[in-house]
């Protein structure tokens, strides 16, 4: 973990509360906790504009951006915990981890929690900027003292359980220097594991039915039995878009307005997440991040963030199932424009994809989801180890009653680092449906070709399948591809410089007066999303 919250308290000489994001998460739409109101976190649809973080400015001269759901990651649950307390040694529940003992691996539920939130949170470079780094941390370090009671209740001293072997990264062996201010200078990987700094905090119990710690903002669920967040009232601000998807937002302060800003980043692998149950999509599985990029695993310019605010006073909450709740479909995102650390978006370019969405046809096949950092060897082995009696006990992904859902499409950097992310809205009650949407990737320079994986998923995760355009052929045809492209400043350019100038070519407006002209083009790429049983990645 990056900052251990005893350093923390001690150096600003104050507590932290834990957010137990449990509750949260086994509301049918987390989005709608009360914990995103004016009262607590703020929103989270975008740059925080109301809360106690609402005037903040990070370091990046912008507003705190966040992204809550915007994706198949999830926030911390009951089950995460059962597994880690399963387990009884430190090397069982640390990186790395590979196959079936991926679901122990305390990083990858605790990374879950940074791309739910996604925006700045999602990213190794900016997390801290989100003050509910902190918070989330709390609670992690309770579960890991949690852990280490366990330990002792079995007879392991867990002051001494620093993983050793062969299969502990060079840098992380238990004789290697950390710095551990504001304790002392540098000391030893295990020396961070003694009961000296974990006895410096206690933490609260975890709210309970039926008091549920006498929070006016949580409740008991008379049938489940568990303690819930209330959920906020209409009146929560959903900000307008261009097409559904892009919106105007002015994210900076104090007149600082150096780039516009457009929709997400996560993790960089698309092997992040599998299941099998499609009725029950959103698996335990690792948010995982072995690869060295610097994301966890997560416009234009206008509008006045002034306008439109959370409207939630005194008193304005209800309990979930409410007629009052409204869903997060209309949830726009709101990218960072991050590239090797810089935020800018005269760095990105833009080209359409298009997506293909069928519905599928059963709920018992094999789907691939797109959130599982693994080998297909791993997931093999994983596959043959019972998957499916786990994964009947995982909540299922949110489905909105009016049959709206959305498709996301996803770049990641393989030559750089960085991340766009945009969505697109389908009716699931189709057979089949065809939409267009639109992607950035870095802008390639002329002795430096931009290498990007692109990627497609529906909410729950479940995993597209690429298709690209055959050169030169005639008639058009496409064929399966892993969706790795390269992309130069060579002719012929097939991206625009602005996401204006993206959607302008790819629909013609040459006059809106006349109505919108599509030109016969074809794109480059396009995602079959019918949820084969096949491995999505298989050319």
């Amino acid at each position: 973990m990056c900052i251990n919250p005893p350093r923390l308290e001690t150096a600003m000489r104050v507590p932290l509360p834990y957010w137990d994001s449990t509750m949260d998460q086994q509301m049918t739409d987390p989005t709608l906790s009360m914990m995103w109101s004016s009262r607590f976190f703020g929103n989270g649809d975008g740059a925080v504009v109301t809360g106690p973080f609402s005037s903040w400015i990070t370091r990046l001269g912008t507003r705190i951006i966040r992204n809550l759901g915007s994706g198949s990651d999830r926030l911390m649950t009951e089950m995460s915990i059962r597994l880690l307390m399963s387990r009884s040694r430190m090397s069982e529940i640390c990186e790395p981890l590979s196959g079936f003992q991926a679901r122990y691996s305390f990083e990858a539920h605790h990374n879950g929690v940074h791309n739910y939130i996604d925006g700045y949170l999602a990213h190794f470079h900016t997390s801290t900027y989100d003050p509910i780094f902190f918070f989330h941390h709390s609670f992690v370090h309770m579960l890991w003292l949690q852990f280490k009671r366990r330990q002792r209740m079995l007879g392991i001293n867990p002051q001494r359980d620093y993983p050793r072997g062969a299969n502990v990264p060079s840098a992380h062996r238990w004789y290697r220097l950390m710095d551990f201010l504001p304790f002392s200078g540098r000391v030893r990987h295990i020396d961070g594991y003694s009961d000296r700094y974990d006895n410096m905090v206690r933490y609260g119990p975890r709210p309970r039915c039926p008091s549920c710690g006498n929070s006016r903002y949580l409740y008991c669920h008379s049938q489940r039995g568990i303690c819930l967040p209330r959920a906020m009232r209409r009146g929560v601000r959903r900000r307008p878009m261009i097409s559904g998807r892009a919106r105007n937002i002015e994210l900076y302060g104090h007149g600082f307005n150096r780039f516009p800003v457009q929709t997400r980043p996560t993790l960089p692998s698309p092997f992040r997440r599998f299941h099998l149950n499609p009725s029950r999509p959103r698996s335990i599985w690792r948010s995982f991040n072995r690869i060295p990029f610097g994301h966890r695993g997560k416009r234009s310019v206008g509008e006045n963030l002034s306008t439109n605010m959370v409207t939630d006073t005194q008193g304005d909450t209800t309990e979930e199932g409410s007629p009052a709740v409204e869903s997060s479909i209309d949830q726009p995102y709101q990218n960072t424009f991050m590239i090797n650390n810089n935020s800018d978006v005269k760095l990105w370019v833009f080209f359409p994809v298009t997506i293909i969405y069928e519905k599928p046809k059963s709920s018992q096949d094999v789907m691939f989801i797109l959130n599982k950092d693994e080998h297909r060897a791993s997931f093999k082995e994983g596959l043959q180890q019972g998957l499916k009696e786990h994964m009947d006990n995982e909540t299922s992904c949110f489905i909105s009653p009016s049959g709206a859902a959305k498709l996301y499409v996803q770049s990641d950097g393989l030559n750089y680092l960085g991340r766009y992310k945009d969505y697109t809205k389908i009716d699931e009650r189709q057979p089949i449906t065809s939409v267009t949407s639109y992607v950035g990737v870095k802008k390639p320079a002329p002795k430096e070709d931009s290498h990007v994986l692109l990627t497609a998923y529906d909410s729950c995760g479940r995993a597209c399948r690429a298709m690209c355009l055959v050169r030169d052929s005639n008639p058009v045809r496409y064929e399966f591809c892993p969706g790795t492209f390269k992309i130069s400043n060579s002719d012929p350019m097939m991206y625009s410089s602005s996401y204006e100038k993206v959607v302008d070519t790819t629909l013609g407006l040459e006059n809106i007066k006349q109505g919108i002209k599509m030109r016969d083009k074809h794109t480059v790429v396009t995602f079959v999303c019918d949820f084969k049983n096949s491995w999505p990645w298989q050319v």
